[in-house]
């Protein structure tokens, strides 16, 4: 990863467990995230601020992650329910992941 972020390419996290996230329950969610999070600053040294929801699994029923993200839209969200095409959806920029209040 090192190596990745040294050639210029963006780290982000996709989660932990790569859980899909209607399935977890918001606590499970934040602690997931937040130790994907923490696992990746502590190789990187840096701050890592991109996040990108497996499977576009933030759907009607867990837009509660938006809330602990911090964003209200996200490439994690299925493109049909954006109104644009999967092939825009993977152009888009990871949500920014909030500062970690461990």
């Amino acid at each position: 990863m090192r190596r990745i972020r040294a050639a210029g390419h963006e780290v982000a996290s996709h989660g932990y467990s790569h859980q899909l996230i209607y399935n977890q329950t918001p606590e499970v969610f934040r602690e997931e995230t937040h130790r994907a999070k923490g696992i990746l600053e502590d190789i990187l040294g840096e701050p890592v601020t991109g996040y990108r929801a497996a499977s576009y699994s933030i759907t009607a029923q867990s837009r509660w992650a938006l809330d602990i993200l911090g964003r209200r839209a996200s490439p994690g969200i299925p493109p049909s329910s954006r109104s644009t095409t999967t092939a825009t959806a993977c152009q888009m920029p990871p949500l920014a992941l909030p500062p970690d209040n461990r």
